[in-house]
């Protein structure tokens, strides 16, 4: 008889944890650049590289202060969200690819952008 096992997810090597995946703005008014700073930490066992920054707009930069982080080590992507051209509720993802078990992490930008009253 053949019994099935769970897969088990990896308990030793890197592992980013994010202390925060969405940032809200609130509404705002446009043609204003916003940012955005997400820090994360290497809680594994193991160094981690940040392979690539991924943001799905073109209206929207990237800076990350370190790509190679040792075990306990921290650091933090900023992302700047021009809202040029934007009007109404806007929901930006980025996606940040690693060396990690979770290969892929979410990033949101949420903002509601108005016009100022002339």
């Amino acid at each position: 008889m053949v019994v099935a096992q769970p897969l088990k997810r990896q308990e030793s090597g890197g592992k980013l944890k994010f202390l925060n995946k969405m940032y809200d703005f609130g509404t705002i008014y446009r043609d204003t650049v916003l940012s955005a700073q997400y820090t994360f930490v290497n809680v594994g066992t193991e160094p981690v590289h940040v392979e690539s920054v991924h943001p799905d707009c073109q209206c929207t930069k990237y800076e990350l202060s370190c790509s190679d982080l040792m075990p306990g080590d921290s650091a933090y992507i900023t992302l700047y969200l021009n809202t040029e051209n934007k009007l109404g509720p806007q929901r930006i993802y980025s996606v940040v690819k690693a060396d990690t078990y979770v290969r892929m992490y979410k990033l949101t930008l949420l903002v509601d952008v108005d016009v100022p009253l002339e």
